[in-house]
């Protein structure tokens, strides 16, 4: 995975293997340097290969998490997020 500046947008496209919400949000809660409370996960679903864009509400205590959007025909290996 990857994180910004802030530590707070986590980009998993999982490698060639599953990955699910739940997983990702542990080994992020998990990681002592993450410290951010509310923050974004993205998931890129190898079946379908769409990216899931997750809310997480408190990643450091692997709080709630909310799928906001679904994105399709995205690369998330090569793509460039400009956060405002």
């Amino acid at each position: 995975g990857s994180d910004y500046s802030t530590s707070n947008v986590f980009i998993f496209s999982g490698g060639g293997a599953a990955v699910d919400i739940t997983t990702v949000a542990t080994e992020i809660a998990n990681d002592a340097s993450v410290t951010a409370t509310a923050g974004l996960i993205l998931l890129k679903e190898l079946a379908s290969d769409q990216v899931e864009v997750w809310f997480c509400a408190d990643m450091k205590n692997n709080g709630s998490k909310q799928m906001i959007a679904k994105l399709v025909g995205v690369d998330i290996e090569t793509a460039t997020f400009n956060l405002a």
